[in-house]
């Protein structure tokens, strides 16, 4: 539960970061200088040169141009400094980017340690860490430093571009060269969506970071393959995700929403009094709304990393365990239940695929073989219409030939039933002959044990006139 309490660590260090921005940025702005320029309503050789108004009387400017006049022009600068301020301004915009992606990637890789040390903990909760914030954290700053700097330099990077790109539309707004609103348009549309992947290719990056602490190339490799081979999982568990997280935003956004506009209003009257008073009370109402989204962001993004962390986890299990008792899961019993549900939707739609992309295949197939079915129809009814005239010549042949055909066929029947019962006789000789053999075996045998029985009999008889002496005859 201390989870949810980490995003007030990372809004301090991100308000630092900005408070370290805007004070450079405004340093920056204001380093100019004030630019004074001769300016004179006659024909002056010094016309629009800089000059200094303390010196101006004195100099030589005044005496040949009388009606001249040393004025405020502008704040700038001649030197290097001023001519490549702009580009202090997009490094120290630079500088932000990284802090405060780095700020947002050591919160994730810290909260993505602590609950991956809650999952592939065998006995839960007795194997779990004691402060499993604290830990993560520690580790992220000890041992992780340097990936997490790498992943917000790459980031940083593609969203100055896109700074760079804003700045370059804004000074072409002027310009009527359509190509280059619609080259500019097409750049500032590419570098979003490479942000976007970048974003979510970090985020699996130092989750991976945070489980199996390698750095960030092997871990945002590992973590793509495993995320490619399991691409319909990743699918619906980002949109049922994000989907249910608005709702939860929505839903507090509008409380929120709702109760400061019954208190600035006026409209409740418990509170009427404390209420203040205001012609246009929509301005706080907004500013509200809009700093409880930025809360609830912020709390619900520790939940949003919990989920995407035990589904990288969830999914590395399943590849390294079968359920088996060398190999047993580290997921609860419960998830494995929803697991067994998915992995049945997800087989039952990939027959359904595989069925639909069969069909397919056969459509094509028959719409292939459609014309060669037709020609081989043509085909057909040539060679039955010359079949046709064949038979139609062969026929008077075929009458006398089936006159004959009656004879023979009665002939072949007769030999053919009597070798079927010569065949019948011969099997009913050789039955009896294996029954008369079977019974003089078992008499034989039968005979034989007889005998043995008698033998035994007068053995036993001998042995028990032996064993049993007759008595002596009482006196």
């Amino acid at each position: 539960m201390s989870a949810l309490f980490y995003p007030l660590l990372t809004f301090a260090l991100l308000a630092v970061v900005i408070a370290y921005w805007a004070i450079t940025a405004v340093f920056l702005s204001t380093s100019n200088e004030q630019i004074y320029k001769v300016f004179n309503n006659s024909d002056c050789p010094f016309s629009r040169d800089t000059c200094d108004p303390k010196t101006f009387n004195i100099s030589n400017v005044s005496a040949q141009c009388p009606d001249a006049e040393c004025l405020f022009a502008f704040y700038g600068g001649e030197t290097l400094y001023h001519k490549y301020l702009i580009l202090f301004q997009f490094y120290n915009v630079f500088l932000f980017f990284w802090c405060a992606n780095f700020v947002t990637a050591l919160g994730q890789v810290t909260l993505s340690g602590a609950f991956a040390s809650y999952y592939w903990a065998f006995k839960k909760p007795d194997d779990i860490p004691a402060f499993p914030i604290f830990a993560s954290f520690g580790r992220a700053l000890r041992y992780h430093t340097g990936s997490l700097a790498f992943g917000s330099l790459i980031l940083s990077l593609v969203q100055v571009i896109r700074v760079f790109l804003e700045y370059l539309d804004h000074k072409l707004k002027g310009a009527q060269n359509k190509f280059a609103k619609f080259l500019l348009s097409c750049m500032k549309c590419c570098f979003w969506c490479l942000e976007k992947c970048i974003k979510f290719l970090n985020r699996n990056a130092y989750i991976m970071i945070a489980i199996y602490g390698k750095n960030f190339c092997t871990s945002a490799r590992d973590a793509f393959f495993l995320l490619m081979r399991n691409i319909i999982r990743v699918a619906v568990l980002d949109k049922v995700t994000d989907f249910l997280l608005f709702l939860g935003k929505l839903l507090i956004v509008g409380i929120v929403g709702i109760f400061s506009f019954f208190f600035f209003s006026g409209r409740i009257k418990a509170i009427e009094e404390a209420a203040p008073s205001l012609n246009y009370y929509w301005v706080p109402i907004l500013t509200v709304v809009v700093g409880s989204y930025l809360i609830a962001h912020g709390f619900f993004s520790v939940y949003a990393m919990c989920v995407d962390t035990l589904f990288l986890c969830f999914c590395e299990d399943l590849e390294r365990n079968d359920g088996s008792s060398e190999k047993p899961y580290f997921m609860n019993p419960e998830l494995h239940e929803i697991l067994s549900k998915s992995m049945k939707v997800e087989e039952e739609c990939d027959g359904v695929e595989q069925a639909d992309a069969e069909k397919q295949v056969d459509e094509v197939k028959l719409e292939e073989e459609m014309p060669l079915q037709q020609q081989d129809e043509e085909i057909q009814l040539k060679q039955q219409t010359a079949l046709k005239e064949e038979n139609e010549k062969k026929r008077p042949l075929e009458s006398k030939m089936e006159d004959k055909k009656p004879e023979e066929e009665k002939k072949e029947e007769q030999v053919s039933q009597a070798e079927e019962t010569e065949k019948k006789e011969e099997k009913e000789v050789k039955e009896a002959a294996e029954k008369q053999e079977v019974k003089t075996e078992e008499e034989s045998v039968a005979a034989g044990e007889a005998q043995e029985e008698k033998t035994g009999e007068e053995e036993e008889k001998a042995q028990s006139k032996d064993d049993n002496p007759p008595s002596a005859p009482q006196v």
